[in-house]
């Protein structure tokens, strides 16, 4: 006989609880609800794979839980199914994630033993299975009557928890091992961030000794932290990042504000460069080279009175105000000659 935990919810009601470790793994009791339930299944004959469905979000975490659960319980075998879904908005549902395990699994022939991986109570299922083997199908179901809600002891170190974008860091760190500093950019509420960060990676064996598994770790550190968070640790393996972060929304606005007091500068100084030029040729070149061809129409009409006019300088215009000039000088003297 297969087992089926049903574990691919969201768990939204208890946000934000659940934001960041699905509800089967949540610790009551000293460990993760999802193992009081695997617990009840040890010593059910013939029993064969425990299949746990669960959500892409989540379905690492599950991994993670069931290799070190196997490793106290090596008689049994199990299999995390990922049935895809990132979000609630696209989750299967309970009897979708069945069908689902069913046909990807090949199972559809096999007996089951179906369980919401969120059920916590301490009988053992043995009783239960041997029951359910004389009929097609057997659902069993418990009045919980007017019980008061209790308290739930969660981890206490959900709080260190990385976040995804720090978890994606820690992977950078993870896949390139020769990485000691990784610089990024991340856009915030408040405004953009820059992040400093370096590997935390276990380089001694006694950080082994708290956190290799939680059933090794003193008692002292296990009922203060629980048993599902910080344990799992190798040798020389990178299981954190020490992170520097600080504000750009300031430099960002004082480096653009420098930009456009730059640019207005610069539009400024250029403006006055085009003036300057312009009266500069205004007074160098255009205005002479007006009087020059006004007086050379005049002479061209015949008015020999023309006001001669000698621009003071060496440059060109006044070479051709003095040529100019001369020629008028030439001109009216021939005149007077032929008078």
């Amino acid at each position: 006989m297969n087992v089926l935990i049903l574990a691919a919810g969201y768990a939204t009601r208890l946000y934000p609880l659940t934001l960041k470790r699905a509800k089967p793994l949540l610790a009551v009791g000293g460990k993760p609800i999802i193992e009081w339930l695997v617990d009840n299944l040890v010593g059910i004959p013939d029993l064969e794979t425990i299949h746990v469905v669960t959500n892409d979000k989540f379905a690492a975490d599950f991994q993670a839980w069931s290799q070190q659960y196997q490793k106290r319980h090596p008689e049994l075998k199990f299999k995390i199914v990922n049935d895809g879904s990132r979000s609630d908005d696209d989750k299967l549902g309970a009897i979708g994630d069945i069908d689902f395990v069913l046909t990807q699994e090949n199972l559809s022939g096999s007996s089951f033993l179906i369980a919401a991986g969120d059920n916590l109570f301490t009988d053992s299922l043995a009783d239960f299975v041997a029951y359910a083997k004389g009929s097609e199908a057997t659902v069993a179901v418990h009045d919980v009557g007017d019980a008061e809600a209790v308290p739930v002891d969660l981890d206490r170190d959900l709080v260190d928890r990385a976040h995804d974008w720090e978890a994606d860091i820690i992977r950078t760190f993870r896949d390139e091992p020769s990485r000691q500093e990784l610089v990024t950019e991340r856009d915030t509420p408040t405004g953009p961030l820059l992040h400093l960060a370096r590997p935390i990676t276990i380089r001694s064996e006694a950080c082994l000794t708290c956190h290799s598994t939680p059933y090794d770790a003193p008692q002292a550190l296990t009922r203060t932290y629980g048993t599902v968070n910080g344990y799992g640790w190798k040798l020389n393996e990178t299981i954190g990042a020490q992170i520097l972060s600080v504000p750009m929304a300031l430099p960002l606005k004082v480096a653009h504000d420098s930009y456009v007091t730059s640019l207005i500068i610069l539009v400024l100084v250029f403006a006055v460069v085009f003036v300057v030029l312009n009266m500069l040729l205004h007074y160098l070149v255009i205005a002479p080279v007006k009087r020059v061809s006004a007086a050379a129409e005049a002479v061209s009409l015949g008015d020999e009175n023309v006001e001669s006019y000698v621009k003071a300088g060496k440059d060109e215009i006044s070479t051709l105000s003095v040529a100019f000039n001369r020629m008028r000088e030439s001109l009216k003297h021939a005149m007077d000659m032929l008078k």
